[in-house]
C-alpha cells in the first residue's frame, strides 16, 4: 500500500462512516414520521366514522321531535354545509391563513422566514438538534 492511499484511507472511511451514520437518521426519522402519518389516517377514518353516525343519530332525534322524515337530515345537513362556508371564507383571509401558517411552523420547528436568526455556534446547534 502507497503511503498516498494509507494517508488517505482513515478520513475516506472517516467521511463514509458519517454517510452511513446519517442514512441510518434518515431512515429512523422516515419510519418514525410514515408510523405517525399512518397512525393519524387510520384516527381521522375512525373519527369520520364516529361523526357519521353521530350526525346521523343527531338527525333522526331531530325528524322524531320535528315528526318529519326529514327535517332532520335537512338542518344537520345545512349546519355542516355553514362549516364549510366558514371553513372557505377563512381560507381566503389572509390574515388568518399567515397565522395559521405561522403557528405551524413554530409546531415543526421551521424558523420564521421573517426573523434573521444570529445563531452563535451552528455546530452546537446541529449537536443538540440531532440528539
Amino acid at each position: 500500500m502507497s503511503i498516498f492511499s494509507r494517508l488517505f484511507k482513515a478520513p475516506v472511511n472517516f467521511v463514509e462512516s458519517k454517510v452511513e451514520q446519517a442514512k441510518g437518521e434518515v431512515r429512523k426519522e422516515a419510519a418514525n414520521a410514515m408510523a405517525s402519518v399512518s397512525m393519524i389516517i387510520v384516527m381521522a377514518l375512525l373519527a369520520l366514522i364516529v361523526l357519521f353516525f353521530l350526525s346521523a343519530g343527531v338527525a333522526l332525534l331531530l325528524n322524531i321531535a320535528l315528526e318529519s322524515e326529514y327535517l332532520g337530515f335537512i338542518i344537520v345537513g345545512a349546519f355542516y354545509l355553514l362549516l364549510l362556508v366558514v371553513a372557505v371564507i377563512l381560507r381566503t383571509n389572509d390574515e388568518f391563513m399567515e397565522r395559521l401558517r405561522k403557528r405551524y411552523r413554530k409546531e415543526f420547528g421551521v424558523p420564521d422566514r421573517e426573523i434573521d436568526v444570529d445563531w452563535p455556534d451552528v455546530e452546537e446547534y446541529v449537536e443538540d438538534r440531532m440528539n
